[in-house]
């Protein structure tokens, strides 16, 4: 898929797809979970998400590898991952012109 596609459950990063970790700068899903997970990628408001499980209004600021900020849509979808329940988390990261971007208020709302 050309979208960024994360499975958790709560704030356990259970898979992420090549979409989503050449957008964020890691090589592989074990990586990115070394490097804090869901927790990195969010500032340390995974649960906010997590527990939300609801779509995005405004995009959400994401941290890749490299620590930049970037505006990312979110949207979940419940799904049985190894036989129980997760969140399937589709991102796509804004594009900088799109008029969409209210990166610093929806920071402030997070």
């Amino acid at each position: 898929l050309p979208i960024g596609v994360l499975v958790h459950r709560g704030e356990s990063l259970l898979h992420a797809n090549r979409a989503l970790l050449d957008m964020l700068g890691y090589d592989d899903a074990p990586g990115l979970i070394a490097d804090g997970g869901l927790m990195r990628l969010f500032k340390g408001r995974a649960g906010l998400l997590a527990r939300a499980e609801v779509d995005t209004p405004a995009p959400v600021p994401v941290v890749t590898r490299s620590g930049e900020t970037v505006p990312a849509e979110i949207r979940h979808v419940a799904v049985d991952w190894d036989d129980e329940p997760a969140a399937l988390m589709m991102v796509r990261r804004v594009p900088d012109g799109d008029p969409a971007f209210r990166l610093k208020a929806v920071e402030a709302d997070l």
